[in-house]
């Protein structure tokens, strides 16, 4: 499951017209995995609006949860 909050605020001004756009908000997505994977070694970068998460496959057994910080 991967989830956070979104904020964006935009200001510009042209003439006599001013506008100010702004949205918020939190989001959750629950992607299903073919495999189980190693959350212990799990990594997660977000860079220019793109969030990549890193899994490594694991032995199969009992699934375990856990949060990971994105950098």
């Amino acid at each position: 499951m991967i989830s956070g909050e979104k904020r964006f605020e935009l200001e510009t001004s042209q003439g006599r017209w001013r506008v100010m756009q702004c949205a918020y908000g939190s989001f959750r997505r629950t992607v299903p995995l073919p495999a189980a994977v190693k959350s212990d070694s799990a990594k997660a970068t977000y860079k220019n609006g793109v969030l990549r998460v890193e899994l490594a496959k694991a032995n199969p057994g009992s699934p375990k949860g856990g949060k990971i910080t994105v950098e």
